[in-house]
């Protein structure tokens, strides 16, 4: 049986725990982070949230409805800053939020705690919805890495994917990564033998290079199907034609590759095929 998160990472006491994540810098919104306590219920779609613990590990918040837990990472100062590191009670799906009121204070919700969901195998906490997460923008390393995660919607603004990040994540099934990501990280998503379907995403005519780093869906055996709707995989200087970075070649070592149906979206003549085979000939399908 799955235990909840809040069970395996527990410490000294405390209901929960987690690391101190690194934080993305955020423009802070003044005019929504004054508001005050007596104006807190007339923030409409920004939950209200409770302080869950304080003490020498940090101070933790629970939002009243769902239930989600989020560490402060920064207060005070023009920057009231939150990371979503858990939830209280062992449900199975967390909708993350964008933003939490605390007592008429207003947090952005801007990172992910770092190891907040890694090696924990067997947790109650298997899906997770980032899709209102927009000052999210990294996915830190090895934060799910050997995790319980089946089904996730990452952040619609992140760019990185840091290393390990969901290595050995072995139910997880399918993975969109959205249009701004420029880097997958090493080993981020290697090992994840139930990762059936993958998607790049990309804007239409966009020409932003997406990097996969060393063996980032390596050993991915339940691969069948991966959508390519990103142009290049290599980094260019379009002033003097250097390469500034590019994808590692064995990004897909360990997948048995006849096995994988590449395909794209776009369905232009020339196009559809450049995506396709951009694709299949950097990669080696």
């Amino acid at each position: 049986m799955k235990r909840s998160i809040k069970a395996i990472i527990a410490t000294a006491g405390a209901a929960f725990m987690c690391a101190v994540p690194t934080v993305s810098t955020i423009a802070d919104t003044t005019i929504t982070n004054n508001i005050t306590a007596s104006a807190a219920s007339y923030a409409p779609g920004i939950p209200m949230a409770n302080v869950y613990s304080n003490n020498a590990n940090g101070k933790i918040f629970v939002t009243k409805e769902a239930g989600l837990l989020y560490k402060m990472t920064s207060e005070g100062n023009g920057k009231w800053e939150v990371a979503f590191c858990g939830v209280a009670s062992a449900q199975p799906k967390a909708v993350v939020d964008d933003k939490i009121n605390v007592g008429g204070v207003i947090y952005n919700v801007t990172s992910i705690a770092s190891n907040a969901f890694n090696d924990c195998p067997n947790a109650r906490l298997d899906e997770f919805d980032f899709s209102k997460a927009t000052q999210i923008t990294s996915i830190p390393a090895r934060a799910f890495k050997n995790g319980a995660v089946e089904s996730i919607v990452l952040p619609p603004n992140l760019t990185t994917i840091g290393d390990e990040a969901f290595l050995g994540a072995k139910w997880l099934k399918s993975i969109e990564v959205p249009q701004y990501v420029t880097s997958v990280g090493t080993k981020a998503f290697k090992d994840c033998i139930r990762l059936n379907t993958i998607r790049f995403e990309r804007p239409a005519n966009s020409y932003r290079a997406l990097i996969l780093k060393h063996q980032s869906f390596a050993n991915c055996t339940g691969l069948r199907y991966i959508t390519n709707n990103v142009t290049s995989f290599k980094d260019i200087n379009r002033n003097n034609g250097q390469v500034i970075a590019e994808s590692s070649a064995d990004a897909f070592s360990g997948v048995t590759k006849s096995n994988v149906s590449v395909g794209t979206t776009y369905r232009h003549i020339g196009w559809k095929e450049q995506y396709v085979n951009n694709f299949k000939n950097y990669f080696g399908f």
